[in-house]
């Protein structure tokens, strides 16, 4: 308000002597794009996510935005506002609804909800009426914010909400009864004014329980969702894993100059088949039809970015197995026709190592600690030296207690030879394990494995790291396909009704940076294409694909190059690969076992080759090898070369 002696200035410009700082303000209800932090996407996603503008946040400086896919509601810094839509809607028509003429004056109230004719206007005002009125109510909100337009109470209550109209709105009753001129006009007594923050709240509330298998983002939707008890009970099965393993002690404060680090739930729902669930499993499962079942996974991972290097953690790496051990380990797993292949998991694996360095942690939501906080004994999810020190503990497993030896240029690979005809290999992929070998000292180290963690038997291999593994120990044949992947992304990008195509690429094409989007015309196609494909993350799914189709390896490679500035011509050619896919989803590689096949004999063979100045803007070669192991291929790869051959 402005200062009672200087109508021209606001008290805090008496004040302070200058005008306060409004630049934050935003309109109410705009397209706001908010910053998707980090952790919560992949390099592929996009970095920002639309969102509505509904208000500031208390306490702290940042802006509160609604997500209308989710029904959630989150705090952000980093904002960009299009004040101009609302909605995805220009601002004429924001508040337009497409179903119902838009209700704004007493002449609309005429019309559509006085039921007598115009005559019969001047009769009393009953009780039937008031009732009906009090169900018809509408409610306004501020005019700043909405131009003093009414919207209907029924486009935004939930269904769960309406036992509350009794102690929103008063009867008649208890107040004056309007006269007969206002009943004339239409007019409709007002009730509370609810506000539209009350109404996103309520809506979030209700979309919770409409959305079936939906993967809360935190523990506050874990409970109000509809499958809140299956994310509850998965919650309860990894706090108590927690406390088997000892993996915290509690504490009442922390030492001087300590502080706790953060905490928070994540969830996953993994799709198992019957066949893969194993032996006296103790998972939180829901049946699906045709034998299928959801496994509801929930985890408390510490927020390992507070930590400090040097201080809080040493050393972070930990490897895993290559694709082309894993290839590797399958064509060696048919040499022999007694050779069994074994795959475990090891539950909570991080929890089985233990720390060194002194950490304390906020303790996890649904806890029934009573202390605030916790001090780390065991290397929990999240923490910046968990893989390390998980890995450093199986290594110590299998080669001081077992007596395999690790290979030296694996470090995920480890063999154990019993005898000449007899002998045992573990890949390690993180928590899986993948055992190949004779089946006697297969089972003795199944059983030693169970002995010392806690392990889950998936018995004869199956699938691995999303490959499908189809093994015919007596033909002599494995079988590795991605068919499920490939049907998954082909779907996603809305390529799964396509036309096939006979080769991922044309014959002779040449990409380059000249088909790269330079008018008008060409930057419309690429919005066009770009409404059903994500170029970078289109791509990102095929390299992945590469583990078992080396015969898209030359047609990604050529894509790959133009991620950052893609044209026209470039997403023609990447959708043909997925018109290639579209026909040979069932294509995979396949290890046939020769008569003379031995262990002591084993043939490695290599083929390479390459052409010449095939880029067209570095004239580069590009080259592209393969290596077989008894006629295995398990090793391939098309690059460009780093420098331009003269010759």
């Amino acid at each position: 308000m402005p200062h009672p002696n200087d109508s021209n200035s606001s008290p805090h410009e008496m004040l302070k002597g200058s005008k306060p700082d409004i630049s934050y303000l935003r309109v109410f209800g705009c397209d706001a794009y908010g910053l998707v932090p980090e952790h919560s996407r992949t390099k592929l996603d996009s970095r920002s996510k639309r969102y509505i503008f509904i208000g500031y946040a208390p306490g702290q400086k940042g802006y509160l935005l609604y997500d209308q896919d989710s029904g959630f509601t989150s705090t952000h810094r980093s904002v960009i506002f299009n004040e101009g839509s609302f909605g995805g809607r220009e601002e004429s028509t924001a508040l337009a609804d497409p179903d119902e003429p838009e209700v704004n004056s007493d002449r609309d109230y005429r019309e559509q909800d006085t039921d007598e004719p115009e005559a019969n206007s001047d009769c009393d005002y009953t009780e039937q009426d008031a009732e009906f009125t009090a169900r018809q109510r509408c409610v306004t909100f501020d005019e700043d914010l909405f131009d003093g337009r009414e919207i209907s109470m029924t486009q935004y209550q939930p269904e769960h909400f309406e036992h509350n109209d009794e102690s929103t709105v008063d009867t008649l009753d208890d107040r004056t009864c309007p006269d007969d001129t206002d009943v004339r006009k239409g007019r409709r007594p007002i009730g509370k004014v609810q506000r539209y923050g009350d109404l996103v709240h309520h809506n979030w509330i209700n979309s919770l329980h409409q959305k079936s298998n939906y993967i809360p983002e935190n523990f506050k939707e874990a409970r109000l969702c509809s499958d809140s008890c299956l994310w509850m009970q998965a919650i309860q099965e990894e706090l108590n894993s927690l406390l088997n393993h000892e993996t915290w002690q509690e504490v009442e404060t922390l030492p001087p100059g300590k502080k706790a680090i953060g905490c928070r739930w994540i969830f996953r729902i993994k799709t198992l088949r019957t066949a893969d669930l194993p032996k006296d499993c103790a998972w939180v499962l829901k049946h699906l039809s045709n034998g299928i079942f959801l496994r509801y996974k929930a985890r408390s991972v510490v927020q390992g970015f507070r930590q400090n290097a040097g201080v809080d953690y040493d050393r972070t790496y930990a490897p895993v197995m290559r694709t082309d051990i894993f290839r590797l380990l399958m064509a060696l797993s048919i040499m022999d026709q007694n050779i069994i292949a074994e795959q475990m998991n090891v539950v909570t694996a991080f929890l089985n190592a233990h720390l060194t360095e002194d950490l304390y942690m906020n303790t996890p939501e649904g806890s029934d600690s009573r202390s605030k906080f916790v001090k780390l004994l065991k290397s929990l999810y999240g923490l910046k030296q968990a893989p390390y020190e998980w890995f450093k503990t199986l290594d110590t497993f299998l080669v001081k207690d077992q007596g395999f030896t690790q290979i030296k240029s694996s470090s995920c690979l480890y063999l154990k030879r019993i005898s000449p005809k007899e002998l045992c290999i573990v890949g390690v992929y993180v928590d899986d394990l993948l055992i190949i070998g004779h089946p006697d000292p297969v089972h003795d180290l199944k059983n030693a494995l169970k002995r010392r963690f806690d392990m889950a038997d998936l018995g004869s291999l199956k699938q691995c790291i999303g490959i499908g593994i189809h093994r015919d120990p007596a033909a002599g044949k494995v079988f590795l396909e991605q068919e499920k992947y490939i049907e998954e992304i082909l779907q996603s990008f809305q390529m799964d009704n396509c036309k096939p195509q006979p080769t991922p690429i044309n014959f002779g094409m040449k990409l380059s940076k000249e088909m790269c989007p330079k008018t008008e015309d060409d930057h419309n196609q690429v919005r066009q294409f770009e409404k059903s494909m994500n170029y970078k993350a289109a791509v990102g799914h095929l390299i992945w694909l590469l583990h078992t189709r080396p015969d898209i390896a030359f047609a990604v490679g050529e894509v790959s190059r133009f991620v950052d500035n893609p044209g026209p011509a470039h997403f023609v050619a990447l959708k043909r690969i997925f018109r290639y896919l579209r026909g040979t989803s069932q294509f995979g590689l396949l290890f046939e076992r020769k008569d003379q096949s031995d262990y002591a004999n084993l043939a490695l063979r290599g083929y390479c080759d390459s052409d010449w100045a095939g880029c067209v803007d570095t004239r580069r070669s590009t080259s592209g090898y393969c290596f077989l192991v008894n006629d295995c291929l398990i090793s391939y790869r098309s690059k460009r070369q780093r420098s331009t051959a003269l010759s």
